[in-house]
């Protein structure tokens, strides 16, 4: 591998990723408790602070309001190692929250999301993009190994454009795969593209050779594109590749929250490939050329993800777990099984579950006690 950098780049052995999209306040409730749990959340938080747990350089670009929704999200952002200096406080904004509602016994978890909160019934106050005055300052003092985005906006556009101009490996990661049409320059942008497609059936070959995506995206294909499909595993796709690869998922004795697997999938994915860039000498892009970089680092990603189901609320793994222990974790169960074909058993049962994540004093009478909006 050492050929593919002739030039043998300084590569940094703790990169740095700036994401700019959804970061939320999550508030999840576990098996009908009225008591909610309060934590930092959205797909660019997660993947901000999973990568920041695995010793990444994280800074996030939001927009909150002075509440106290907003006093509770940048305290679990910092406790998790982001950096929050690029997330504006913003008197007549509320700050987004998302309501997670989860049952689950250890054998099963299903969760749901509000638009309106259960308690008071109020509309949940939802993402606001950064403006464009604001990133053309963030424009010109950073400059980061990694650039992630799960919204299209003017201001993502634009960050996307000049970090990937300035060598960043620019990650796009969209909620739902709808309206080609209109994330055609957000696709073109990016080297990775990741989107759900979660499936009820229990036979997904009927998905195998729909390639429409492909050949839509042909022109301005990514260097890869990864579709979850839940516990059906994923489809991956380079370049050259005229029909999805598939991977199966990876199985636990015991799960609790799902929610968040696929943002330690992302986390997963971005840590393994950088790990194997800087033990070759080449970039992240180089790396994400490699077949054989990409297959290890899916194989590593699906581990993680299938790891944070055991654990409630999308960042349950990182409250619960140190950085040592989950490495070794799937270390052992990578070296059981290397070719990582057959679904893997992780042995856990000495790992405590914990029900409750963070504890918060609701601040008056005025304020609804789950989703902390001023009646």
């Amino acid at each position: 591998m050492n050929n593919m950098n002739e030039k043998n780049r300084n590569i940094s052995p703790r990169p740095n990723i700036t994401g700019a999209g959804l970061v939320v306040l999550d508030i999840i409730l576990n098996n009908g408790s009225k008591t909610p749990m309060f934590n930092a959340g959205g797909t660019c938080g997660n993947v901000l602070a999973g990568l920041s747990f695995l010793d990444w350089q994280s800074k996030s670009i939001s927009r909150a309001g002075k509440d106290v929704a907003a006093n509770i999200m940048i305290k679990d952002l910092l406790a998790d190692g982001v950096n929050v200096d690029y997330i504006t406080r913003e008197e007549k904004l509320n700050t987004p929250r998302i309501i997670e509602q989860v049952k689950s016994n250890g054998y099963y978890a299903r969760h749901r999301f509000f638009l309106r909160c259960p308690t008071c019934n109020t509309y949940l106050p939802r993402f606001r993009s950064p403006t464009l005055d604001f990133i053309s300052d963030i424009i010109k003092k950073d400059v980061p190994d990694v650039f992630f985005f799960d919204r299209v906006t003017p201001s993502t556009l634009k960050l996307a454009k000049e970090n990937k101009k300035r060598g960043a490996l620019v990650f796009f990661e969209p909620n739902k795969l709808k309206n080609l049409e209109k994330l055609e320059e957000a696709i073109g942008l990016c080297h990775i593209l990741k989107f759900s497609n979660h499936t009820s059936k229990k036979d997904v070959r009927h998905l195998i050779n729909d390639t429409a995506i492909l050949e839509k995206t042909r022109d301005y294909r990514p260097y890869l594109i990864i579709q979850t499909l839940g516990g059906h595993g994923l489809f991956y796709s380079h370049p050259d590749d005229e029909k999805w690869q598939h991977k199966k998922a990876k199985k636990l004795k015991k799960v609790y929250d799902t929610c968040g697997a696929g943002d330690w999938l992302t986390v997963g994915f971005l840590f393994y490939l950088q790990k194997q860039a800087f033990k070759n000498r080449i970039t992240l892009i180089e790396a994400l050329q490699s077949t054989e970089l990409v297959t290890s680092a899916l194989d590593f990603s699906q581990m993680l993800a299938s790891l944070s189901g055991m654990f409630v609320g999308a960042m349950g793994l990182s409250k619960q777990l140190k950085k040592n222990e989950v490495l070794s974790i799937i270390e052992e169960n990578m070296k059981e099984n290397p070719e990582i074909i057959s679904p893997i058993e992780f042995n856990l049962n000495s790992i405590p579950h914990i029900d409750h994540l963070t504890d918060i004093e609701i601040p008056g009478k005025n304020y609804c006690p789950t989703c902390l909006l001023n009646k």
